[in-house]
């Protein structure tokens, strides 16, 4: 279980993400997900996962 953003949520629940590989936990109180670094490791691949994520963050924010 980890907080993330509903909008991350939904893209990965999505067609465009994972497709449903995960499901959001509805609660009773708001939680709040503060602004975060896109890091990466130098001279490391991504896991196809962590790609489509890493992509899809900078195209939002580009």
């Amino acid at each position: 279980i980890a907080p993330v953003s509903i909008q991350v949520a939904r893209f990965i629940q999505g067609a465009d993400g994972l497709a449903g590989a995960i499901d959001v936990v509805q609660t009773e109180f708001d939680i709040e997900v503060r602004p975060y670094s896109l890091i990466t490791v130098k001279n490391r691949v991504l896991s196809p996962a962590a790609k489509m994520l890493h992509d899809f963050i900078l195209r939002e924010v580009g």
